[in-house]
């Protein structure tokens, strides 16, 4: 007797129900993606008890045809794809014809719908895979769909389900990602009879606000931009604005919601240079490109997708970031009473897009920077303390504040958004750095942070993390430009080495020697002669297995590894707090600083300077109410 049976529907239903009905918060999301795809520009969402008693979705979309709503809940069944061609242009959230009957294997359901031509509806109750009544009835345009007592006749399934709490918590998650996702559209979440979220569906930034709150929302900063046929659109926290997860950070795709890691790296490598360990960025960013560059098909729930061309989706990605991140990093902090927001001001979006900027730029301009290497007569040289003539100015001898009549930087960040958008939202712009006639230099507190005063404003700048800055643009536009001082070992150090990776060490050599080390390679062992300078002082027996696995997965130059060495180098040889400075050397950095596009964060994501504003300092001392 054969031993391979056809399944029963009740059965393979069952089967599929496990695929793609994981939880309460797996059925909303195919729900709702329903309704989106039906042209729906109002959705209501109800829950009770996590989803697990009561879901209900209803929308004001197309409605579904009386004969096809019972063809709906069968297997396989769907309107998005006809022949095997069009899973290559999938323009629609949900397309596979499991969704509807694999929920009604598990749970009690009942929809109802009408479509505008009709004077009825349809409507259909069905209860774990069995049809109870069909049949026409009135019911208001578009579709109503309730689920309840999820996994009911299933114990084994729903001794899984967490917590209400939990699972409530989940739904919720999803819901704020088709608000962002699908902000034309009206939604409203309640919650055991309570409206947790309502919007109008009228633009980007009431959606952004709706979900995040006036926190978030102040910090933000708009992206736009088109390149090759690939648009991005969006919002970037500002460059102090970060989270200790990834939890706020939100990718759309052609209207898909998706978790995709080369982008969040991408991301990431913007901000790399700013941010503090265990810290990420903030992002809503909408990706649009034609369908036949993605494969949504990679994932089983549509999670996650492929680029066919990945590179240039990044490369659009860091333009678009960079043209918005690179002015905005070299703005200060505001500091403000506690019961206000930070300061900002609101415009319509009519600007032309932020030109391009390198992501590194020389720096450091006063032309006394001779020598690469990084000893302490280097660092003396920062402040003119061996070559004073050549930087400090007769000025600096007396007791008077010193002052300069160069003017500060001023930056805007702007966004252009295409025509296709029907509502415009209006941008958050934070003040840069004012243009003043002068600026002078009031003193030093703690020995540590430098006071400038111009136009009624002080900036308080920290030193050490200024000069930090500063040595690391240095360090890293000399690994740009192979200019990397090399350092010989009085002994060679020999490191053993495997055939594969002598490979990939021999294949890379000419790029590993320009960034400063010397080494002879043998059979089965690495003889290290010379290494770059920033990194002599490093355990090379922890170091090299690093470097190895560096030259498998990226470019030294643009590397983490590499990074890191140049932070930690900087860090080091940079002036400290709590050490006293010169007038001269006070002038020296400050002039350098302001003179530079140097972000004001220190390699390792610390603010450099802070912005307190006379009227902040009145509030204070009760001068004005």
């Amino acid at each position: 007797m054969g031993k391979i049976n056809v399944l029963d529907s009740a059965v393979f239903n069952r089967i599929a129900a496990g695929e793609v009905v994981e939880r309460p918060a797996s059925i909303v999301k195919e729900l709702v993606e329903n309704s989106i795809d039906a042209g729906a520009t109002a959705i209501s969402i109800d829950i009770e008890n996590g989803g697990i008693d009561l879901i209900r979705v209803s929308d004001n979309g197309s409605g579904i045809a009386p004969d096809d709503v019972p063809t709906a809940f069968m297997p396989h069944a769907t309107s998005k794809i006809k022949i095997v061609d069009d899973l290559d242009e999938i323009g629609t959230l949900g397309f596979r014809g499991e969704a509807l009957p694999s929920i009604a294997a598990v749970a009690h359901v009942t929809l109802a719908s009408r479509q505008a031509d009709a004077e009825l509806g349809y409507g259909i109750e069905i209860e774990n895979g069995v049809i109870k009544d069909q049949g026409a009835r009135g019911c208001p345009l578009g579709t109503a769909i309730t689920v309840r007592d999820v996994f009911g006749h299933i114990p084994a399934r729903k001794k899984f389900l967490a917590k209400s709490a939990i699972e409530q918590a989940e739904i919720t998650n999803i819901v704020t990602r088709f608000i962002l996702a699908d902000y034309a559209v009206a939604f409203k979440y309640t919650v055991d009879g309570k409206t947790v979220f309502s919007t109008d569906g009228s633009d980007m930034q009431k959606a952004l606000y709706a979900v995040y709150g006036r926190d978030v929302y102040d910090n933000m900063l708009p992206v736009g931009r088109e390149v090759s046929g690939i648009r991005l659109r969006g919002y970037i926290g500002k460059p102090y604005f970060t989270k200790h997860n990834r939890t706020f950070q939100t990718l759309i795709v052609n209207g898909r919601y998706v978790i995709n890691a080369d982008i969040s790296y991408a991301v990431y490598e913007c901000y790399a240079d700013f941010l503090m360990k265990r810290q990420y960025p903030v992002y809503v960013l909408y990706l649009q490109l034609p369908h036949d560059m993605v494969d949504v098909n990679i994932h089983p729930n549509k999670l996650d997708v492929k680029f066919a061309n990945l590179p240039l989706v990044k490369r659009a990605i860091r333009e678009a970031i960079e043209a918005v991140l690179t002015p905005a990093r070299q703005q200060p902090q505001s500091i403000t009473l506690k019961d206000e927001p930070p300061q900002s001001v609101t415009r319509a979006v009519h600007t032309p897009d932020v030109p391009d900027r390198p992501i590194t730029t020389q720096l450091i301009k006063s032309g006394m920077y001779a020598t690469p290497t990084l000893h302490e007569t280097d660092r003396a040289d920062l402040f003119g303390r061996t070559q004073v003539a050549k930087v400090i100015s007769a000025a600096t001898a007396s007791d008077k504040p010193i002052t300069h009549n160069a003017p500060l930087r001023e930056v805007s960040a702007a966004v252009d958004y295409t025509k296709e958008d029907t509502a415009v939202p209006p941008i958050l712009m934070q003040t840069a750095l004012p243009a003043a006639p002068d600026y002078k230099i009031v003193g030093c507190l703690f020995k540590t942070y430098i006071m400038i005063e111009t136009a009624g404003v002080v900036y308080l700048v920290d030193q050490h993390a200024a000069h930090e800055r500063l040595l690391f643009e240095r360090l890293l536009k000399q690994t740009e430009t192979g200019r990397v001082a090399s350092q010989p070992l009085l002994i060679p150090y020999t490191y053993p080495l495997s055939t594969s990776d002598m490979a990939l060490l021999n294949e890379r050599a000419d790029e590993i020697r320009s960034l400063g080390f010397d080494f002879v390679p043998s059979e089965t062992a690495l003889e290290l002669r010379a290494v770059p300078s920033l990194v002599s002082e490093m355990d090379f027996n922890s170091f090299l297995p690093q470097l190895l696995q560096s030259l498998s997965t990226e470019s030294l130059r643009t590397g983490t590894l590499l990074r890191d060495a140049l932070m930690q180098a900087a860090c080091k040889a940079a002036v400290k707090g709590d050490e006293e400075l010169s007038k001269g050397e006070l002038e020296t950095l400050v002039g350098q600083l302001i003179e530079t596009d140097a972000p004001l964060y220190c390699p390792h994501g610390r603010p450099i300077a802070v912005r307190l504003t006379r009227k902040e300092l009145e509030k204070w001392f009760k001068r004005i109410v």
